[in-house]
């Protein structure tokens, strides 16, 4: 059966403790998906959630981050932006070429967006629709791709780890073993049969071991998934949240799980 799990509903929540809140306290996180445009503010050292809102791609207009950055009088000390391109391939930096045409048998036509990560040593290379590129580039603000900004957020151990999230028509797997990533990538995913199947691909090409992985589900619906995978994986867990931000009361309408990736920016 096919089900969708993309969001059509704009949304804007915010904690009253937001209208004393200071710019120069503040991150604004910014995140751009197949689903549309979600931003979060928070504060830097506290990661107290100030405000979130969350624009359907059918009501964007031409300049979506220009939007959401003149509704702020100040501009919050730092703004973190990335965009879920798909049609992207990640390497190591040893590999890297400033050269982009190498990308096209890869990616069907040559790269016109690169992201890099000096943290990570790595690089992603994404085809990208040229008026999606336009609308989120912005003078000051870096356009990060979410695998990058994701992997730098999340801190692996020793052992094997996947993390998954779901959105849209599309689940978005990064994988790392003993503190080393070995994998991101986005692949469809409208059911549970789906979802299952690529993970199990994933977990048999990187030869990690059901048993001993430990696997992080988010995204809409990550619980009715988590039950579905349950009997193949020991080790699985659901996105908290408060692992990563404070979310008091004034937002318990809102459903962050659907948002880790945001979340975690």
């Amino acid at each position: 059966m096919v089900t969708t799990r993309t969001l059509t509903v704009k949304q804007t929540k915010i904690d009253p403790a937001f209208q004393t809140a200071k710019a120069e306290e503040s991150i604004l996180s910014i995140l751009y998906t197949q689903d549309g445009l979600s931003f979060l503010v928070k504060h830097v050292q506290t990661k107290q959630v100030y405000m979130f809102g969350y624009v359907p791609k059918a009501d964007l207009s031409a300049t979506p981050i220009e939007d959401v950055l003149s509704a702020f009088p100040e501009r919050p000390a730092k703004i973190v932006l990335a965009a879920a391109f798909e049609n992207a391939t990640l390497l190591p930096m040893e590999f890297a070429d400033q050269n982009m045409d190498w990308t096209t048998p890869v990616l069907g036509s040559a790269a016109n967006f690169h992201s890099s990560s000096a943290a990570l040593k790595m690089h992603v290379y994404a085809a990208v629709e040229q008026k999606v590129l336009d609308a989120l580039q912005v003078e000051g603000v870096e356009l990060k791709h979410l695998w990058l900004a994701q992997m730098e957020q999340l801190k692996p151990g020793k052992g094997e780890y996947l993390w998954a999230h779901l959105f849209g028509d599309t689940v978005m797997v990064l994988a790392a073993k003993d503190g080393k990533w070995e994998l991101a990538n986005n692949f469809p995913c409208e059911n549970k049969e789906e979802f299952i199947y690529h993970l199990g691909n994933v977990v048999e090409q990187l030869g990690y071991d059901r048993a001993s992985l430990k696997l992080e589900i988010s995204g809409s619906e990550a619980a009715l998934y988590k039950e579905f995978i349950a009997p193949y994986f020991a080790s699985i867990s659901i996105f908290k949240p408060k692992d990563w931000a404070q979310i008091s009361s004034a937002l318990q309408d809102w459903q962050p799980g659907d948002f880790a990736p945001l979340i975690r920016l």
